[in-house]
Order: structure tokens, then C-alpha cells, then sequence
């Protein structure tokens, strides 16, 4: 069985968050205008994540226009001191499952064997090697890392699932997908793959349970 899950915003902090640290440097109002700002530039956003632009490029369209306080070399730190933040559990959670002696999941009577953890990641080139620096203990748990920047689509492309797909010799059956955005869990299970929309890691857990996984027990 394949866990296929999201890394920014269920395991790690992505964009989103570094609006907070804005608001706390330069004021909540230069915050909402930043974030409006990226909901203006999306798709050029999206272009960043499919490996089409660079980051520094799209930081000047970003900003480009008003009188704001920070430039790129500013945002970029916020963006990388974001990137430092674990989402509360959850690689834990992914932690416990793979350790579990009994880890296996059982459907119409048929053993599939141990569960495995695939990351695919909508992600900026220039920070895939950051984010192996920061986080080690992640990629210790998932067997290979997918990012869009390499792959030329985002999850949210009707290409995407299916040329995944592709990389792996399985059952379509054997994949439970779990992210943050209800646009990419849409996009999976049009490909029909269950599809997990993810809360925070508890809500995760007990959804998993009821898929039939067992965990380890927590540390105490």
C-alpha cells in the first residue's frame, strides 16, 4: 500500500505562514496586501511550482508595482525561515506507521503488504535543497520525493495523476493520496485514487485507522 502525501502545509510550512511573519515585522495591513498580491499572481505562482519560472522572477512580479517595505532578498529569508516550521505531528504520525510490526493493511482478505510513503511536493527549485537540509528526518521516512518543478506539472493538472501513475507497476487501488488542498485531492480522485483531505495529523490518523492501518504507540 502507498501513502501518496503532500509535504508543504501537512508536513511543513509552505507559502502559506509567511504572511504571519510579515505581519509581525512590518504590520498586519502590509501582510493582507502581500497575500492579496499572490492570489493576483497566481498563475504566475503556478508556473514557479511547474519549474517554468524562477523564483526570483516571480518575486518581482510579485512585488513589482507598490512601495512595499522589504525586497526580494528580504522575502526570500521570510520564505526560508517559514520553511523551517514542521506542521504539528504529522511526520509522526507517518513515523508510526512505518514502524508498527503489524503495519500491513488488509483488504478483502488480502494481505498488500507493508505501506510505503511517497512524497509529491508543488515545489520551487531553488528550495528543494534547503528543505532536504532542514528537514532530514522526513525523507528518512518516505522512499523517494516527487516535486512538480521536476516533473513539469502541479497537481492540480489534469496530467499529473496519470503520469505519476505511470512511474509505479500497482494496482491504482493501492494508493491513498493526502494533501492539504481540495483542488489536488479533487484532481486524485478524478484519477481515481482515494484521496485524504488533510486537517491537522490527528484528523489524519483516524482517518488512516479506519483505512485499516496500525500505528505504533507514541512515545512517552
Amino acid at each position: 500500500m502507498v501513502i501518496l502525501t503532500d509535504l508543504s502545509d501537512v508536513l511543513i510550512h509552505g507559502l502559506y505562514g509567511a504572511d504571519e511573519i510579515i505581519a509581525e515585522r512590518y504590520g498586519k495591513n502590509v501582510a493582507e496586501a502581500f497575500w492579496q498580491r499572490h492570489l493576483e499572481t497566481e498563475e504566475d505562482f503556478r508556473e514557479l511550482m511547474r519549474g517554468k519560472m524562477s523564483e526570483d522572477d516571480y518575486w518581482q512580479r510579485l512585488l513589482q508595482g507598490d512601495d512595499w517595505p522589504f525586497g526580494i532578498r528580504e522575502i526570500e529569508d521570510i520564505f526560508s525561515e517559514n520553511l523551517r516550521r514542521d506542521v504539528p505531528d504529522t511526520l509522526q504520525v507517518y513515523q508510526r506507521i512505518t514502524s508498527h510490526p503489524r503495519s500491513l493493511l488488509h483488504r478483502h482478505d488480502i494481505l498488500l503488504g507493508a505501506p510505503e510513503i511517497y512524497i509529491i511536493s508543488d515545489h520551487i527549485e531553488e528550495r528543494i535543497e534547503e528543505i532536504y537540509q532542514y528537514h532530514p528526518d522526513i525523507f528518512k521516512v518516505a522512499q523517494k520525493t516527487f516535486w512538480s518543478c521536476e516533473l513539469g506539472n502541479i497537481k492540480m493538472d489534469e496530467t499529473f495523476f496519470p503520469q505519476l501513475l505511470r512511474v509505479f507497476d500497482m494496482p491504482i487501488d493501492e494508493f491513498i493520496f493526502v494533501d492539504d488542498n481540495a483542488y489536488n485531492t479533487t484532481a486524485a480522485s478524478l484519477a481515481g485514487i482515494a484521496s485524504i483531505y488533510f486537517k491537522n495529523a490527528k484528523q489524519l490518523e483516524k482517518t488512516l485507522r479506519a483505512y485499516g492501518f496500525e500505528f505504533a504507540p507514541v512515545d512517552s
